[in-house]
């Protein structure tokens, strides 16, 4: 057993910290205004990438993030509920909005765009789940009791980091994401250790950025439920529909979870 993975066995939740603050430092990577879309966002999360890897293979744990061709399809299958969520999140933020006044800005925009919120999704799922789940699966074990304190401790942390988008969006807004964003975590956290392709849940979670995001960031006179305004009330039902939805599907999924031999 080397240093770094003595160290992270013994001491999960600050070497988990850690690895999260490095990645926030890399997020900070920045020279354009443009808060989701640019090359500095591509670039930060590719180095975010690379020093996740880095880890995973001292971590011994590479071989089982699941890069492979097996199981990506299931794992899409699994991530419908993402998608439709994704969809009803864009009707709800652009209800009064008439969608026929809307301007594409440029084809440019829609691709930097798309790589982006690819690249978003690769970085925050290697990191979280090919990263910090796995090594805390590997702390407490395989067991249902340890995936599941794994599950909730990784996706409980995935939420908080979405408290810093305090910066480009209104607090109430910012909570609702991060409750939602936990909740989330667990539905992610279940479907790739149903499907065990690390493939299929960047690309779930990019889809679910990408429509969430896209009317906001490549046309003009359109919103987002993350830079829209809400109530206290407002942000309750945001809750409850955001996150009872992913939790349900999460218990119904990891029902059928099988226990690794």
């Amino acid at each position: 057993m080397n240093r770094i993975e003595k160290f992270s066995q013994k001491n999960i939740i600050i070497f988990s910290t850690i690895i999260i603050i490095v990645a926030l430092i890399f997020w900070q990577i920045e020279w354009d205004d443009e808060p989701y879309m640019g090359f500095d966002m591509i670039l930060s999360h590719i180095i975010t990438c690379i020093f996740a890897l880095y880890l995973m293979k001292r971590l011994l744990i590479l071989p089982k993030a699941g890069f492979k061709k097996k199981g990506f399809a299931k794992g899409l299958f699994l991530g419908i509920p993402f998608i439709v969520l994704g969809i009803l999140s864009v009707v709800y933020s652009n209800q009064d909005i008439d969608f026929n006044k809307l301007s594409l800005l440029n084809i440019k925009i829609i691709i930097i765009f798309t790589a982006s919120m690819f690249m978003v999704g690769a970085a925050e799922e290697i990191v979280f789940r090919g990263l910090l789940l796995n090594n805390m699966v590997k702390k407490w074990g395989a067991s249902k009791k340890g995936v599941i304190k794994a599950i909730a401790i990784s996706a409980f942390i995935f939420g908080l980091v979405h408290l810093l988008n305090v910066f480009v969006a209104p607090p109430i807004t910012v909570i609702v994401q991060a409750i939602n964003a936990a909740c989330a975590g667990v539905l992610f956290s279940v479907i790739y250790l149903r499907c065990e392709n690390i493939w299929a849940v960047i690309v779930i979670h990019m889809l679910v950025d990408w429509i969430a995001l896209f009317l906001q960031t490549c046309f003009t006179g359109a919103t987002s439920i993350i830079s829209n305004e809400v109530s206290i009330v407002q942000g309750l039902l945001v809750v409850l529909a955001g996150s009872a939805i992913p939790l349900l599907f999460s218990v119904i999924l990891f029902r059928k979870y099988q226990i690794p031999e």
